[in-house]
Order: C-alpha cells, then structure tokens, then sequence
C-alpha cells in the first residue's frame, strides 16, 4: 500500500476501506488461490485493476491507486510502498 493512500490510520478518521484492489488477472493461476482464500476469509473479491506484471502492480500503488496482492517486485519494494510482513 502506498504510504500516501487514506486507509484507516492509528488515531485517525477512517477513509476509502476497503482500498481499491490490484491484484493478478483472471488468466493467472494465483487468481483462482486469491479467490478462494477471500471466499474462505468471507471477504468480497473484487479486484479494482487486475494486471500480471508485477511492477505495473506496484507502479499504480506507488500513484495512489489501491492496494495490491503481488508476489513480489523486481529488487524488493519500491520507494514509497510499504510491505506488510504479517499479512500470511
């Protein structure tokens, strides 16, 4: 996630939640295993921007336009885009 997007901050207002979603097209076989584990999570998949490669994926985070589901970049994050480890 970007570092500028309004998602909920300690001790602030709540904004735009849930963020956007960019994750890996319908084509990719992560997509079916991202799918399944929002339905397990009972959660709603609905993926705003849908791309396989991966630096596009962090590219439109680093501009502010959601959050994104990725593997992994080219050479670790990417200025301005914040990992987040206990995500499993």
């Amino acid at each position: 996630m970007s570092r500028r997007h309004p998602a909920p901050r300690r001790g602030g207002e709540r904004r735009s939640w849930p963020p956007p979603l960019i994750t890996y097209g319908p084509d990719s076989g992560l997509y079916p295993r991202l799918r399944r584990a929002f339905q397990e999570a009972e959660i709603p998949f609905r993926p705003a921007c849908s791309t396989d490669h991966v630096a596009l994926q962090l590219e439109l985070v680093a501009a502010g336009a959601g959050i994104a589901l990725a593997a992994g970049g080219p050479g670790g994050a990417s200025p301005g885009i914040r990992r987040s480890p206990s995500c499993r």
